[in-house]
């Protein structure tokens, strides 16, 4: 009885991490660009099919790691829509049409490292650049 009570707590034990968890994660990281040039300080969200959203904000130089349940563990595996939105620090004079409302394209996250190029089209010269809180 004793031997079956300890072999029950490492099992549960074992269980807990995967307590809401809804889906493995893989390590997810990339750039996002405008017309070739580097976008910093803007929005990265990956939508999953099924599950939670993965999110991160790009570096200076554009790059950018996602966070789903830890810092920087990467997005559910699975299909993902991509959007990226502006933040408080983007630039006013980015040429990005930036918008959490826009779809800018599915990418398939894969078991392992993936590494994602994203190109925000241009804003047209009469799209206003959304600034949250504006």
């Amino acid at each position: 009885m004793k031997n079956t009570s300890i072999l029950l707590l490492f099992v549960l034990m074992g269980l807990i991490p995967m307590i809401g968890c809804g889906g493995s994660v893989a390590k997810v990281e990339g750039i996002v660009l405008c017309d070739g040039k580097t976008i910093p300080d803007a929005l990265v969200f990956f939508q999953p099919e099924k599950g939670k959203l993965a999110k991160g904000t790009t570096k200076k130089d554009g790059s950018f790691s996602l966070t789903t349940y830890r810092d920087n563990d990467g997005a559910v595996i699975g299909r993902h829509t991509i959007r990226v939105a502006p933040s408080d620090w983007t630039l006013p004079n980015c040429p990005a049409s930036l918008s959490i409302e826009k779809d800018l394209q599915e990418v398939e996250v894969v078991a392992g490292e993936n590494r994602f190029e994203i190109d925000v089209p241009k804003r047209s010269p009469r799209e206003k650049l959304m600034i949250p809180g504006d």
